[in-house]
């Protein structure tokens, strides 16, 4: 398995272990932990979420996709140290996307969906901007915007859908890279601290799985 894989595997793991995500552990009801269990998860029964060698087949799998485009940016002191990372792909039709994103979903969560997208997409197919990380120590340092804005820059076709919780950092890099919020719970970031807060207004429809998603669109036209 090339390395490049293996340092993006790395990246991902340690960027989604912190807040908000917590994406450390799954316990035993296939919930996720946080980093706080360092010192207990094996006692306590739990799994790794991302150990490196499944991540990095996940990742070569992702890139295999249709329209698959990544980037990525290394510590300039050396270079095999990925810092930040994303990729995307693309989508034919909008019954994939909903059909790949949403396989929980019952029928009629899956036509709700179908038809909020088709609002904002009437035909043709779509890019998915699928996962964007930076390590944390190396987070707001506009790494993250640089590699949205790169990613729209080298995305095969357009128009691009972006999905993301409402507690996200990506909520401001997609407001900054002119992406218009079509569903979920309204936020705003406070411009003085930059934290992000989550209003009561509700754009066309909470996702009836996870009601603090957001979906975003954007048009390169």
């Amino acid at each position: 398995m090339p390395n490049e894989f293996i340092q993006t595997a790395r990246c991902y793991s340690l960027a989604f272990r912190g807040n908000p995500w917590n994406e450390a552990y799954l316990d035993q009801e296939g919930n996720f932990r946080g980093s706080e269990f360092d010192c207990t998860w094996r006692r306590l029964g739990f799994r790794r979420v991302y150990p490196l060698v499944d991540t990095a087949a996940y990742i070569t799998k992702e890139l295999q996709k249709p329209g698959a485009t990544s980037v990525s940016i290394s510590d300039p002191n050396n270079p095999k140290l990925v810092l930040a990372f994303g990729w995307g792909f693309s989508y034919d039709y909008i019954p994939e996307l909903v059909l790949d994103k949403w396989p929980s979903a019952n029928i009629n969560q899956k036509a709700e969906l179908y038809m909020l997208i088709k609002g904002v997409i009437p035909q043709g197919g779509l890019w998915y901007l699928s996962e964007v990380g930076v390590l944390p120590d190396n987070q707001n340092r506009g790494l993250g915007t640089k590699i949205v804005n790169n990613l729209i820059e080298a995305a095969p076709k357009s128009p691009i859908i972006m999905r993301t919780n409402a507690n996200s950092p990506m909520t401001v890099i997609a407001a900054k890279a002119g992406f218009s919020q079509i569903m979920g719970p309204r936020t705003t970031r406070n411009p003085d601290s930059g934290k992000i807060s989550i209003g009561p207004e509700v754009i066309n429809m909470l996702d009836s799985i996870n009601p603090d998603r957001i979906l975003y669109y954007l048009s390169k036209e």
